[in-house]
């Protein structure tokens, strides 16, 4: 590390708290731009307050009102806060998949970036940034194998569906517990939008055609 330039400032390891040089709350650290409890085990994504403040000199202001949704909402502010939530777990993805249909709604209505988004396209984002204050609750394990699990033998399972504005794959990985019972946790998914004109067999087909490369992985 040192030969590339990179400076260590310290290790953690699952199962004992982080060292206090790297932890700001003494639980977590920031990794890759999530949380990781590291006791636990556990992620959550690292989302601070909805901020609608425009950037000075790269950062954004904190006041009172940076929370308030602007009574101009554009499709511009729309992509801006949806980019601002990524990660490349199955789990972000699917929630997002609904970020990218109406996203790709506004684009279909031929809404540009700066025109004020009015009626029912304009509730549905009030509901979106809504569920994007809940996000930063949400935690998932990291590891994919539990403790008590019997062996590392693995069951692969791959499941494809598709609607007419999307299609999705998702796989899960099962193991078997010393207790008997079995242990499933989706290991990787992938939503895609589709074309208007693609009929929904086809839009299946594209599912089930990911699901194959997905599971070959």
């Amino acid at each position: 590390l040192a030969h590339g330039g990179f400076s260590v400032k310290g290790f953690t390891i699952s199962g004992r708290p982080p060292l206090p040089t790297l932890t700001n709350d003494g639980t977590s650290i920031n990794v890759a731009g999530i949380k990781w409890y590291p006791e636990d085990d556990r992620l959550k994504l690292a989302l601070g307050p909805l901020n609608f403040a425009k950037k000075v000199r790269g950062k954004k202001t904190v006041n009172e009102n940076s929370a308030e949704v602007p009574e101009k909402l554009s499709k511009r502010i729309c992509a801006g806060k949806s980019a601002e939530i990524f990660y490349f777990s199955g789990i972000i993805l699917l929630i997002m998949s609904g970020f990218r249909i109406d996203l790709h709604e506004l684009h279909r209505l031929s809404f540009s970036w700066d025109v004020e988004i009015s009626g029912t396209e304009k509730e549905k984002w009030l509901s979106k940034f809504e569920l994007m204050k809940t996000l930063g609750n949400l935690s998932w394990s990291r590891a994919v194998v539990p403790v008590d699990a019997e062996s590392l033998d693995m069951e692969l399972i791959g499941a494809g569906d598709a609607s007419p504005k999307i299609a999705c794959s998702a796989c899960y990985v099962s193991f078997r517990r010393r207790s008997g019972e079995l242990s499933c946790q989706l290991l990787s998914a992938q939503p895609k939008i589709v074309a208007a004109s693609t009929s929904l067999p086809r839009a299946e087909l594209l599912a089930a055609t990911a699901n194959t490369h997905a599971t070959e992985i």
